[in-house]
């Protein structure tokens, strides 16, 4: 039985969850913000010191330290988001997104991981800002003030960039506790590692899906599979993010966990724009296991109206609230 996309009108809960969300914010987002300055700061400056404060932006540098990227896309003129960048310098957008979560592929398609990095060196190195880094131009060694300065601006346009997500990701943290939780009062347990094979009956716990990089195209507003010629090579592997993997006490052997991704918004606009990065998701799960083997579910707190809900619901996608997390129990757990 479904949890809540069966149901034909979701606007109590829907004021209930804008509520939840709301309460939240107003009692603990300022004092997340501040906290996620201080930890910015901290890496700014390390980032500086790195980089020979932005005198030596080079391949072997951001190989090393793949994660300086979030740092150094906040030290140009002007300050460029990731798709910029992509564009700019002409490198693929997943390496620019391996390299924020700190990693670096072994390969890239076209290309080599060493030839893209230098093509990135490149772009910040002619980007930087003059007004940021004024030693750049004199060549000399910038003085304590001058460091502290740099430092500073580019923490408040980290931080400024940043704030939507800083506060999303902390109310998702909270998310998976409560849901978490909730589990271990049901007599769950956490999985022992993130693989498939770690899950046993009754076990819980961040998981990698190794799921077929098949290509999505968009029509209209639905997303549906590319037809894939019969002599296309095999489509590569990558292991998908799931917040929290459940597999059921009484489950089968050969049954996967129900897969559950938290999510949070805080206005409506928002979430409307977002909802086709979930449907793409479940599309590549489905087509790598098939259609009735992938159980894809919500854990909503926010702003989410009936525009976002509909078209989850047609894409097949259930959900269960924050304020009501004992809906799983429809799902079997």
């Amino acid at each position: 039985m479904p949890a809540n996309m069966h149901k034909s009108d979701w606007s109590e809960d829907s004021r209930a969850s804008v509520k939840m969300y709301n309460e939240w914010y107003l009692a603990f987002a300022p004092a997340t913000y501040t906290e996620a300055r201080k930890s910015v700061t901290q890496e700014v400056k390390d980032a500086l010191v790195h980089t020979d404060y932005f005198r030596n932006v080079s391949p072997e540098l951001l190989r090393e330290r793949p994660e300086v990227i979030n740092i150094l896309r906040m030290a140009t003129s002007p300050p460029i988001a990731r798709d910029r960048l992509v564009g700019l310098s002409g490198v693929s957008k997943s390496l620019v997104e391996y390299m924020e979560e700190g990693k670096v592929p072994k390969k890239v398609r076209g290309s080599t991981v060493e030839a893209e990095l230098a093509k990135i060196s490149t772009l910040i190195a002619r980007l930087a800002d003059p007004f940021i880094f004024p030693w750049l131009k004199t060549r000399e060694a910038p003085n304590a003030k001058q460091i502290e300065d740099a430092a500073t601006i580019i923490t408040e346009r980290y931080c400024g960039a940043k704030a939507d997500p800083i506060i999303r990701n902390e109310q998702e943290r909270r998310q998976l506790s409560v849901l978490h939780q909730w589990l271990n009062s049901k007599g769950y347990r956490p999985a022992p590692g993130g693989k498939l094979e770690d899950f046993t009956p009754g076990t819980y716990g961040r998981l990698w899906l190794p799921t077929k990089e098949v290509k999505v195209l968009e029509n209209g507003d639905s997303v549906t599979l590319a037809d894939q010629a019969e002599d296309a090579p095999e489509p590569e592997i990558v292991n998908v993010p799931i917040d929290t993997a459940i597999m059921p006490l009484a489950a089968p052997p050969d049954e996967l966990p129900l897969l559950i991704e938290a999510k949070s918004a805080g206005d409506f606009a928002n979430t409307n724009k977002r909802w086709k990065e979930e449907a793409t998701k479940a599309i590549k799960m489905r087509a790598t296991y098939g259609e009735d083997k992938i159980r894809y579910v919500l854990l909503l707190c926010g702003y989410f109206g009936p525009k976002y809900l509909t078209n989850e619901r047609d894409e097949g996608i259930d959900w269960v609230w924050e304020h009501r997390v004992s809906d799983l129990e429809s799902l079997g757990i």
